[in-house]
This record gives C-alpha cells, sequence and structure tokens, in this order.
C-alpha cells in the first residue's frame, strides 16, 4: 500500500482491527515470562555443557566416554529444562484479529462464505518473541503480529531488517510505504494499491510503482488499485513537465 502518510493509514487500521488493549497487555506479559523461561534455560544449557566437558576431560576409560550418558548433576538440570520448556507459553493473537484467517473472514464477510486459498500472514513463535523484544512503538509491534509491516524513518534498524525479512519470505499480510520505496527493492508483491494522497505523484514514478507487482511466476493472479481514478487518466497522458527527464538532462549535460 503506498501512500504519502504512512503512519496515518497504520494508525488507521490499528483503529479498524478494534483489538482490545487488555489483550495486547497478555501478549506483552507473556513474552516477558517466555523470556525469562528461555534466560534459565540458556544458563542450564551452559552449566550441563561446562560440566560434561569437564568431566570428559577427567575421565580416563573411553567406553565411558562414548557411552553418552550425563553425570548425575547434569541429568538433573536437563530433567529441570525439561520441565521449564514445558512452561513457555504460546504466543499469537486470536485468529479473529488476523486479516484473511478463517475466523476473520467469517467475521466480516456480508455472506459468511470463506475463501479457502486466502493469503494470510504467518508468523510463529520465534517471530513474535522477535517483534516483542524490538525497541519500537507498541502500535508497530501489533501492527506486525496482525502481518502488517510499514516502512518509516527514525525507527530502530532491527524492525526495518526484520520486515524486510518477512516480507522477502512472504509471511507479511501487507506492507505500508512512500512512493520513495519503489526505487530499489526487488521484493515480489502480488497486489498493489495506490492511495488516493499520492494524486501528485509524477508519471514515471506512478509507473515504477507499477513495476513492483508481479515480477515473477509464482502465480498469475495480479492487480493494481487506485484509490483516485485521476491517477490512471494521467497514465495514458503526456506530462505538461516530466521531471524526471528535466532531472536526467541536467545531469547529463555540460556548460
Amino acid at each position: 500500500f503506498l501512500c504519502e502518510d504512512v503512519k496515518k493509514i497504520g494508525h488507521f487500521y490499528i483503529q479498524q482491527s478494534n483489538i482490545p488493549t487488555v489483550m495486547f497487555q497478555s501478549i506483552l506479559h507473556n513474552i516477558s515470562k517466555n523470556d525469562e523461561i528461555i534466560n534459565k534455560i540458556t544458563y542450564l544449557e551452559g552449566e550441563i555443557a561446562n560440566k560434561e566437558t569437564k568431566t570428559t576431560a577427567e575421565n580416563e576409560t573411553t567406553s565411558a566416554r562414548e557411552s553418552g550418558r550425563l553425570c548425575h548433576e547434569s541429568q538433573q538440570w536437563m530433567n529441570q529444562i525439561e520441565k521449564l520448556r514445558k512452561d513457555i507459553k504460546l504466543i499469537s493473537l486470536d485468529a479473529t484479529y488476523i486479516p484473511n484467517s478463517v475466523a476473520h473472514q467469517k467475521l466480516w464477510s456480508p455472506d459468511k462464505e470463506v475463501c479457502e486459498n486466502a493469503f494470510a500472514a504467518s508468523l510463529d513463535e520465534e517471530h513474535t518473541r522477535e517483534i516483542m523484544s524490538l525497541n519500537i512503538d507498541n502500535h508497530l509491534k501489533v501492527l506486525l503480529l496482525l502481518g502488517i509491516g510499514m516502512f518509516i524513518e527514525n525507527v530502530d534498524v532491527k524492525y526495518i531488517e526484520l520486515m524486510k525479512l518477512l516480507a522477502s519470505e512472504q509471511r507479511l499480510f501487507i506492507i505500508i510505504a512512500s512512493s520513495d520505496y519503489i526505487y530499489g527493492t526487488n521484493y515480489q508483491f502480488c497486489h498493489g494499491f495506490i492511495g488516493k494522497d499520492l494524486t501528485k505523484m509524477t508519471q514515471q514514478k506512478t509507473l515504477q510503482a507499477l513495476g513492483r507487482i508481479g515480477r515473477n511466476n509464482i502465480q498469475q493472479d495480479y492487480s493494481v488499485r487506485f484509490r483516485d481514478d485521476n491517477m490512471i487518466v494521467q497514465l495514458f497522458k503526456t506530462p505538461e513537465y516530466n521531471v524526471e527527464a528535466n532531472n536526467m538532462c541536467k545531469l547529463f549535460s555540460s556548460n
């Protein structure tokens, strides 16, 4: 979704999702608890590795070294690890809030019919944990959990890199970006929306935006949708002033 005011569109999606504040706070709480458990597991695994390395070095018999058995103390730690792993909570948003999920379609579809092959975001718990650990505003975290990424300035670089990774793996439902995003990217998108606040975008930039869509043969269903019909009309007119062409002439002309 290309637009001028990225944050405005992002806040609009948050508003329309109607996710209760209590639910989001519950997710943050569970993430925090999981991090504590994972830190304990990592510590115990380190203790086991150190203990077994020392035991193996002190053991002189080949049969004992190759038996693969843990010493009594290491086995106790291993038992603790197994108990801790059972306490890790699966963290995710309710399916009714995930765009295009079956539950979401049943809730919002006028005729309650479900499209089985509708594309939906696919984030696992590892992605969720990474999202929650980012130093970003809560609304950006919620959007990512919904499968919505935003290309904005002055944000944690780790957020941008994670979003790029999720986009390249086609795990996100939609990316909201300004028109400047169209330059220098090779991500393969199936559908594109041109926001109605981009009516002043040049003809060449509009063509570049269209070129972000349908660039491979993964599937054959592609579409471009303009929020303002005037932008379509401008595509078939000769521009009175071609900004890009004039800038190129200035760059390659000598005095």
